[in-house]
Order: C-alpha cells, then structure tokens, then sequence
C-alpha cells in the first residue's frame, strides 16, 4: 500500500437529526431513521428533507446522508470510502424502532450491482424498513433479442440490450424480492408513487399488498406555504403588471419538454412570459466545458430564430425579451418563483416516469397546472381527479389553447397532501397512528384562527376511499 494512501483520512459520516415537535403524551416519540441523499442537488435530496419535515412533527427522525460525492464514484478510493460510510451507518441502524431507506439506485453505486449490495446491507442492519422506490422499472425478458442481434453479428446491441436487461433486473426484481424475503425475520414494507405500481408489485412480484402502500410526493404544508415570500429573481425582471407567467421547473432535460413550451409561447400574445427556473443536471454540464448543452443549444435556436446562432441577424427580440432562464436556484427561491407563476407547465415526453417533484410542487402550492397525458401524469391524476389540466405531449397547438383556457381547477380541494404522506410513513414503519391531542396541538400552533383540521387517521380514509 502506497504511503499516501495511508495518510488519507476517512471520510465522515453526517447525520441530521430532528427530534419530535409534538411527541405523544407518554413523552415517548417513535424512533426513524432515514437513509437517503440529502442537501445536494438531487431530486431525491430535496424530497428527502421534505419528508424529515413533516414527520418530525410526530416522530423523532434521523437522516444518515449518503454522500454523493463518494456514492457514486466508481474509484477505488470512493468505494473504500463509500464501504466505511455504510458500515457506520449500519452500526446505528439497530437503534432506532424503524428505517426508511430513499432509493434511487444512482444514489447509492455507480452500477446497478454495487447499489444492489449496498441495498441488501441497508435492509440486513435493519430492525424494521420501508423503501420508498422512486424508480420502478419492468423487468422485460430480453434474451430473445439478444440471440436475434447475435445471429446478425450486431455485437454492440446485442451487448447493450443484455446489459439494460440485466440492470432493470438489479434495480428493481432483484431489491424487490429481498424485501420480500426479509419478511421472515421482520416488517420490511414497499412505498410507491402510484397505483400502478402497487398492482406490479402484487401481482407480478407477489408482495404482500398489507405490506405495500402508495403515495404522490408531498411537499408542503399550508403554514409552509404561506411563509414564502414574492421572487427576488422575479423582481429583478421588471414584468409588466399585466404579464402572464408561464413557468417550467427543474432540471433542464429534453424529456421535460422546455423547448415545447418555448414553441407554444410564440403562439401567445406578447404579455405571455416565460420563466425556465433550473439548470443543466451538473453530470450533464462537466460533459459541456467549452460548449453549450445540445439541449439547450436547441432550446437557444428556437427562441433566437431558426439558424440565428449562425446568423446574429436574425435575432427576435420578441420572444428573446420574453423568455427567462433564472438557473438553479436554492430551495425557498425555487418555490416562490413557482407560487408567483400563473401557470406551470409540465409539458413532459414519456420515458416512464413514475413521479415527479414539480407537479407535485404545483399542487402543494394550488397553482394552475397543465401537463402532458403523460403515463406517470395519468398515474397521478388519479389522487387528484379533475385538479390537471391536460394535453396530448408535443402537441403546443392543444397546449396553447389549453393556456388561453383556463377550467380553474386549482380551486378545488384535494385528498392528498403532505399529513396523508405522513400517515403513509407511520403505516409502513408500523408506528400507532398519531393522536388526536397531537393533531390538534399542531393545528392550534401553525393555525390559530382556523377550525382544528381532521386527524391525520382520518385524511389517510380519504386517500383510501380515493
């Protein structure tokens, strides 16, 4: 061994923890360990700490971070030190009543086999665990069209499609039947994102359908919501009063479909901004030193003019005026811009989402949403009926009708929301349900003028009934 890999020093693990704000009269709130990414830019991370925020309510919670700087390095290096990360974050699971393990596989390896082992050990050091999956893939038989690309010496897509098979195998069959088989010695549940992946689970990978439970991402609550302040950024861009704000949220990635909404925009009177609030995912953007993102090259050309990257002359100052890119911005900002929107819009392209934190988001904040009859779209509109606005994707001729349309079902009253997603997790962890006096101490805490809300037993009855 060389003499300054020696030297190194071992990485720390970190930890948050948030004790319970209204613990149960016997003082005795229940124990949770959360295992997940955490305060780093990542979809994950960021659901993560809303999750930690409304459970702290009732329970004593700890996150163990998954460092993602060591996670999903492959370097020998990283893996040692991802190795003694999750060794000490197993020596500490024993200790708490229950774990819930946040996984993305991407979170924790660098393939789809080292996040797998690392899975297994999570679920092994724990007393009792719910996983919430945010990816949910088909397992799909790809041996037949291994051998038809081998016959044809069409080695690379041979290779290639094994090798999806084999990871979609890793990421979600394999964890799957794990927890499954974990039963035997303890409560190990399922969280899901959609009703559609209940059924998968039962059905097809036989789960208990007592030990799976579903829920949309939840975010916020109304005392949350009403703390957030006007946009700084928003200011900053001097609208006219009478501008109405279109927004599109999150990473900028094709499959979210900023280019459509750029598209549809040059169809709408010229009070009609537009404000793309995110950034190139950073994976992408080491990818992009010296040149723009492909992405949003296109993205440029479309709101510029065709070819006008080649040719300044064809600038449209029109258009250029009125789309706004803010970049990634941090959390409080990001929610403001989108609660000072008129309109978000999600005008996804299917690749087999499952969730999505900006619609949810939206929700949360009682925005006016319009999104894509995508899959994962159709999923979540089932928890909240007649609350989207919708179209068929890629079509911006619907989406501009739908925009100049409006049904305002934002109006409307949901069954889901951030104290259901908490009841969900007090389910899947197997804790007793949260008592009344708790709920109302809450209530009189956080909405001191309103009427005592039901308990969170009986919002969970609505989800049910739903």
């Amino acid at each position: 061994m060389k003499a300054d890999e020696l030297e190194r020093e071992p990485v720390m693990l970190r930890k948050h923890f948030f004790p319970a704000e209204y613990p149960p009269a016997n003082g005795k709130a229940p124990k949770l360990a959360i295992v997940s990414a955490y305060d780093c830019l990542c979809g994950i991370a960021e659901y993560a700490y809303f999750v930690a925020q409304s459970l702290r309510k009732f329970a004593d919670v700890t996150i163990f971070v998954l460092d993602q700087e060591v996670f999903k390095c492959g370097s020998a290096s990283s893996r040692a030190d991802a190795d003694h990360l999750l060794r000490e974050i197993c020596s500490e699971l024993p200790s708490f009543d229950s774990v819930n393990l946040q996984f993305e596989p991407g979170t924790l390896g660098p393939s789809s086999r080292s996040a797998y082992h690392r899975f297994t050990q999570i679920v092994d050091a724990s007393p009792d665990i719910s996983v919430t999956f945010h990816t949910f893939l088909d397992d799909v038989k790809e041996s037949r069209g291994f051998w038809n690309e081998l016959r044809r010496f069409r080695l690379t897509a041979a290779f290639f499609g094994r090798s999806r098979s084999t990871s979609r195998y890793y990421l979600t069959t394999k964890p799957v039947a794990y927890l499954k088989n974990a039963n035997k010695t303890k409560r190990a549940t399922c969280i899901v994102h959609t009703k559609r992946e209940v059924e998968r689970l039962v059905r097809r990978h036989g789960f208990n359908r007592r030990l799976v439970f579903d829920h949309p991402l939840s975010y916020l609550s109304d005392a949350e919501v009403n703390q957030l302040k006007g946009s700084r950024m928003l200011q900053t861009l001097g609208l006219p009063s009478e501008t109405v704000l279109l927004g599109v949220f999150g990473f900028i990635s094709e499959y979210k479909g900023a280019d459509l909404a750029v598209d549809v925009l040059r169809m709408l009177p010229d009070n009609y901004h537009l404000v793309i609030a995110g950034g190139v995912h950073p994976h992408e953007a080491k990818h992009c030193v010296k040149k723009l993102n492909p992405f949003v090259q296109e993205i440029m050309a479309k709101i510029l003019g065709q070819n006008s990257l080649d040719d300044p002359t064809q600038i449209q100052p029109s258009i250029l005026e009125r789309v706004h890119f803010l970049g990634a911005q941090e959390r409080d900002e990001f929610l403001q811009i989108m609660k000072d929107c008129d309109v978000v819009l999600l005008p996804y392209r299917e690749i087999g989402q499952t969730s999505s934190g900006p619609i949810s988001m939206a929700v949360d904040l009682k925005k006016r949403i319009i999104a894509s009859r995508t899959a994962g779209f159709l999923e979540f509109a089932k928890y909240f009926p007649n609350r989207l606005e919708m179209f068929d994707q890629n079509n911006f001729i619907e989406l501009g009708q739908r925009i100049r349309s409006p049904q305002h079902l934002e109006k409307r009253s949901v069954a889901c929301s951030w104290k259901t997603n908490a009841a969900t997790y007090f389910s899947a962890s197997g804790f007793a349900a949260v008592a009344e006096n708790q709920w109302r101490e809450y209530e009189a805490d956080n909405s001191p003028d309103s009427p005592v809300e039901e308990s969170i037993e009986m919002e969970l009855s609505k989800v049910e009934a739903a």
